[in-house]
């Protein structure tokens, strides 16, 4: 994937990625709605609403992704600084959105990509159809996410874009953070950007909301890995963007 994006391209890949939800999310709308005409008073009136909720939480998140994956700034990423002559890694979860972005921006950085997915470990479907959508085409260090493979203080920045969340587990994601503090140098700074676990996001995703984490555990995981939030960014109302450095 490159700098330039198309029109639709941040919804059809969340949609195609999805299907599997969106397709049954449909059906239900269509089963609860056939139920309703086979039912009568306050039975009925119920199985209406539960349709339009189920129609609702399919189309409101189709909608949103739209607007955060096509519409907004996003992958503009207007935060980084310039990171020309740096040496940045780039953290993901099996799908590879911007470190193409991020050389085109900045040509005479030093990039390294790596990928925590474990197939084990993280059963997201999303992530298994990611990865078949779009191969990686060039070089990914496949790392654990207890113990990076590089050296301390190896690099001066580093990235995870819509990734972080993807580690379930609280103990594992500190421990994940821990080894990002040692492997970046001192001053170096640290952006994860992810979505929330909070109302705004619970209105545009029903219960998907429940696959991201909320902010209080973020905070929680940065101040127990011996980061300090320096600065915390909204493209839109749905995204956050930390910026880390460690104490």
């Amino acid at each position: 994937m490159g700098l330039t994006r198309g029109n639709y391209e941040g919804v059809r890949n969340i949609f195609l990625f999805n299907k599997h939800f969106y397709i049954a999310g449909v059906t239900t709308s269509l089963l609860l709605f056939v139920l309703s005409f086979l039912s009568e008073g306050g039975v009925q009136l119920l199985l209406l609403v539960a349709t339009i909720v189920a129609l609702y939480t399919v189309f409101s998140s189709i909608a949103v992704s739209h607007y955060v994956y096509d519409k907004s700034d996003l992958y503009s990423q207007q935060w980084l600084p310039d990171l020309n002559h740096q040496k940045v890694l780039i953290i993901n979860a099996g799908f590879d959105e911007v470190s193409h972005n991020i050389q085109a921006k900045f040509p005479a950085c030093e990039i390294t990509v790596a990928d925590f997915y474990n197939s084990t470990k993280h059963t997201e479907r999303s992530i298994k159809l990611a990865r078949e959508m779009y191969p990686s085409t060039q070089e990914v260090v496949s790392v654990q996410t207890t113990e990076l493979p590089f050296e301390a203080d190896e690099f001066d920045c580093v990235i995870s874009f819509l990734a972080a969340h993807e580690i379930r587990n609280d103990k594992e994601r500190v421990q994940f953070f821990k080894e990002i503090n040692r492997v970046i140098n001192h001053g170096g700074q640290v952006f994860i950007t992810e979505h929330l676990r909070d109302g705004i996001n619970f209105l545009a995703y029903s219960l998907g909301v429940f696959h991201f984490i909320a902010k209080s555990k973020w905070l929680h995981t940065f101040k127990s890995s011996g980061f300090q939030v320096i600065n915390q960014l909204k493209v839109t109302s749905f995204i956050t963007t930390f910026i880390l450095q460690n104490d």
